[in-house]
């Protein structure tokens, strides 16, 4: 059942084109704080595309624990090129 819901949100999201049809679907589906945390996966996750800095510099920069980054940084190793050239290509 979860599958099949989080198939369906990501077609959701899909569909979802205008940037305050987004916010208002994101501010529905996350907490503040949920936001929050995605928010600072995506810094986290850009930082460590974009900036090549140690993780050690990188974990300092954004406050979080070395061992978040380290997670973060795992997790990238399985994320393909085409989706980690995205990141460099956001503002």
């Amino acid at each position: 059942m979860i599958e099949s819901d989080w198939k369906s949100l990501v077609a959701l999201l899909q569909q979802t084109k205008e940037k305050v049809e987004m916010n208002t679907l994101l501010d529905f589906l996350l907490t503040l704080e949920e936001k929050h945390q995605l928010a600072n996966r995506y810094a986290l996750a850009k930082a460590m595309i974009v900036a090549q800095k140690p993780q050690r510099e990188i974990a300092k920069d954004l406050g979080v624990s070395i061992s978040t980054v380290t997670r973060c940084s795992n997790a990238l190793k399985l994320l393909p090129n085409e989706i980690k050239l995205k990141f460099t290509q956001q503002s």
